[in-house]
């Protein structure tokens, strides 16, 4: 679509009509907006930018990253409303008292990373990808989701992040110990249809499907093995030119689906070792009323799909994010509200025993035209870091590996092993919760490490042991805590319990056996 023809369809718009007016005052808008912009960046920078919490420990990372104006936005002159000031994002919204005096009014998200406009993908995936990568490369599970309206850089977001995967996966397995093989399927999920990007020609029909074990397949889809980075990058290409894109009031190429490019690490040297996943996921674009003006009846019916599978997506997030904070606090996961959760099931159970990781980044327009759609993207994942900061403080549970210090778990390790294994080696210093954060492929090794004469089955089955006592724990800790509810649901329909004290009963028990007697009495006398 030209951009002559895009701003035609703005100014037919209906959210145009609503934003006309403050076009004609654009001058003291920006005035304002320049001066508020600069108050709120000020505070920013003498509070400091010290995150809550570090980016390379925490389970759940979220990003927001601000988008440039595109040609269409420059032609309009639309006013720029959204600054990024790491790690906050300010959003401004300029309307009008009830004087008819412009006046802006300003909101500020707090997340762990924001990306301005300036910022290259080189920079981004420095940051928050490579950690990922070397992670999954060691038997860990690891999810990057891109989220946010349509045409506020997704996909360019996604194709930043897999083109330096790409390029960085192989000189990264060099660091890890024996041979590694990787792994590469890409489908796309509309609603719970799944089409093979490898492969788009095959009648056979792709399913997400778990298995007796619980695991997770997609059944039917192809699987290339990787020979290096150019061939990775070349799947790449071929798999993104298959995807079903539309062109939209917002964009000429608007995902209409879910891309997931999965690249499975196979680790040949331990092959007790279960393998390591990587998720890259480019989700369609989230739309409102204004977005789908101009759409089909296709496409609207695309939309309401998108939409619904977006908002299970945020359920899991968010949910998991306040699990992984407040261990002792139990909260459902619904990964089996949709197809895409299923297939994230590793990264939201709370039973797996891999080492899990997700970045979520929230993409958002800079003008006041998309206020309305950039407010609520900041929204959807604004709960995920506040969920992980309200973490309540209740007593630890000592048989949980996750509270236990290196002195105690050095002990277990001691007991458990018959002194086989020396804590020494295995865990030098970490506590319980840093040694579960440990890569299945790093404790085996550890294991091994610290006496040759175990083997890699051997160091398997003791990796599973301690994951046993883990799981065993937190699953009786959330039976306790769904009795508690249900007890607290029984109360709240039919009152407490109320005990009487006995001596009020037996008072109570005479006061109506007299009364008994007395009524007996009158009976005989009127007879």
């Amino acid at each position: 679509m030209e951009v002559q023809e895009r701003v035609d369809l703005h100014t037919r718009s209906n959210l145009n009509k609503k934003l006309m007016k403050i076009m004609e005052n654009k001058e003291m808008f920006y005035e304002l907006l320049e001066k508020e912009t600069v108050k709120q960046l000020a505070e920013n920078t003498n509070r400091g930018s010290v995150q809550d919490e570090k980016t390379d420990s925490s389970d759940m990372i979220v990003c927001i990253r601000v988008r440039p104006r595109l040609e269409h936005e420059v032609e309009l002159g639309s006013l720029v409303t959204t600054r990024s000031s790491n790690p906050s994002v300010l959003v401004m919204d300029p309307s009008f008292d009830f004087k008819d005096r412009p006046k802006v009014s300003f909101k500020k998200f707090k997340v762990d990373l924001s990306f301005g406009p300036d910022e290259l993908n080189e920079d981004i995936f420095r940051k928050v990808g490579a950690p990922l990568v070397q992670l999954a490369l060691q038997g860990g599970v690891c999810s990057i989701l891109s989220y946010g309206q349509t045409g506020s850089g997704k996909t360019f977001t996604i194709n930043g992040m897999l083109q330096q995967i790409s390029t960085e996966i192989f000189s990264y397995q060099n660091n890890i110990k024996g041979p590694i093989r990787l792994h590469l399927s890409y489908f796309e999920l509309l609603g719970n249809n799944l089409t093979d990007l490898l492969n788009p020609q095959s009648e056979q029909k792709l399913e997400i499907l778990e298995d007796k074990f619980g695991k997770v397949n997609v059944v039917g889809a192809k699987e290339i093995e990787l020979e290096s980075s150019a061939h990775l990058q070349q799947l790449i290409e071929q798999a993104a030119g298959h995807r079903k894109t539309s062109v939209t009031f917002k964009n000429d190429t608007s995902s209409r689906s879910h891309a997931v490019c999965k690249i499975r690490v196979e680790n040949t040297f331990y092959k007790e070792a279960e393998d390591g996943c990587l998720f890259v996921i480019d989700l369609a674009g989230s739309e409102n009323g204004s977005d789908s003006q101009f759409h089909d009846k296709e496409r609207i019916k695309e939309s309401t799909q998108i939409n619904s599978s977006l908002m299970s997506l945020k359920e899991c997030i968010t949910n998991r994010a306040r699990a992984s904070e407040n261990p002792q606090k139990h909260y459902h996961i619904p990964f089996r509200g949709s197809k895409l959760t299923l297939l994230l099931k590793e990264a939201f159970e709370l039973e797996s025993h891999k080492v899990c990781r997700t970045v979520v980044f929230a993409n958002v327009s800079p003008t006041v035209v998309d206020n309305t759609m950039t407010l609520n993207t900041l929204r959807y994942v604004a709960p995920i870091k506040e969920g992980m900061r309200t973490k309540e403080k209740l007593v630890p549970d000592p048989n949980n590996p996750m509270n236990w210090s290196n002195q105690t778990l050095k002990v277990w390790v001691e007991d458990n092993s018959n002194g086989k294994v020396d804590p020494k080696v295995l865990c030098p210093w970490e506590s319980g919760k840093q040694l579960l954060k440990l890569p299945e492929v790093e404790f085996i090794r550890r294991v091994i490490e610290s006496n040759a004469a175990i083997g890699q089955k051997k160091a398997k089955v003791f990796y599973d042991k301690l994951w046993t006592v883990f799981i065993d724990a937190r699953t009786e800790d959330r039976k306790k805590k769904v009795r508690q509810r249900f007890r607290l649901k029984k109360d709240e329909v039919y009152g407490k319990v109320v005990k009487v004290n006995e001596d009020e009963t037996n008072k109570f028990q005479s006061c109506i056996n007299n009364d008994l007697v007395f009524k007996g009495a009158s009976k005989d006398l009127s007879m």
